[in-house]
């Protein structure tokens, strides 16, 4: 697994949960970016479960 990958993909999902209540759309791009990386990192379980979790707090926001 690429470290600097995974880092970015954490980042992501970390600016995401900063930015979701100021601006759900941009938010779900931040998620989809860190998605993005799965070609290129092994995503675990943990990490797709606060993905999944936070674009579901968005959806129920919108």
């Amino acid at each position: 697994m690429n470290v600097q990958y995974y880092n970015a993909a954490l980042a992501l999902i970390n600016a995401a949960s900063h930015v979701r209540q100021i601006d759900p759309e941009f938010t779900t791009h931040l998620l989809d970016m860190a998605q993005s990386y799965k070609d290129k990192i092994v995503i675990d379980k943990e990490l797709e479960k606060e993905i999944f979790e936070l674009k579901h707090e968005i959806e129920k926001d919108l």
